[in-house]
């Protein structure tokens, strides 16, 4: 298996992900997306993560949400997760309205804008 691929590290509250953009480009098999994950998460010898997050295309939202944990198992939910994919969904499309969508396993989750008031 050899894979070169571009990749976003993004953090939301405390845990780290690799974030790969799946949208525009070919889709990494279910196998090999679990032995990328054991392999690219383990924090003493690759880039270290939480897990990795893909975005696949999916009809009615910008994309799909799946998130593969370092022992290659794949998550049906993570908050953090969504808060990091909405982040970047957000940029990535920085003028899209209604406010960029996305589609974890169970189900269509807006992403809406937070503004930090001091």
């Amino acid at each position: 298996m050899r894979y070169v691929f571009e990749f976003i590290k993004y953090q939301g509250c405390g845990n780290d992900f690799i974030l790969k953009d799946e949208t525009e480009e070919v889709v990494t098999p279910n196998s090999d997306r679990s032995k990328l994950a054991k392999i690219l998460c383990h924090r003493h010898f690759q880039v270290g993560a939480d897990g990795i997050l893909f975005i696949e295309r999916a009809k009615g939202v910008d994309g799909a949400m799946r998130l593969f944990e370092p022992d290659g198992g794949e998550a049906d939910m993570c908050g953090n997760g969504i808060r990091c994919i909405g982040s970047y969904l957000t940029e990535k499309l920085q003028n899209s309205f209604p406010h960029p969508s996305l589609r974890p396993s169970w189900g269509r989750v807006p992403c809406l804008p937070i503004i930090l008031c001091s």
